[in-house]
């Protein structure tokens, strides 16, 4: 019994060795992640200035207009991604 493997054998497919390869996400999936990111980021800067949440870099206190620009950003651009992902296919 001979146990060389054939050339046929040892070939692998990539997508077998590199899962990673075996799915593509595709635009529309895109646009709904980055949606969906935009929007955590746009909620967490909703919270800082609802709550009036101080943040501080060092010694340095951040204002609230970086909140206010965190905020109205992040949601044009969530608006935008889920816009872009209904229209396309």
């Amino acid at each position: 019994m001979s146990t060389e493997l054939t050339d046929s054998q040892l070939a692998v497919d990539a997508s077998e060795t590199l899962p990673y390869r075996r799915w593509n996400m595709g635009y529309k999936n895109y646009c709904l992640v980055s949606g969906a990111v935009f929007s955590l980021v746009a909620l967490a800067h909703l919270l800082r200035i609802a709550y009036n949440m101080p943040a501080t870099i060092d010694d340095f206190a951040v204002p609230m207009l970086a909140s206010w620009i965190g905020l109205i950003l992040p949601a044009v651009l969530a608006v935008w991604a889920f816009r872009t992902s209904s229209g396309s296919s």
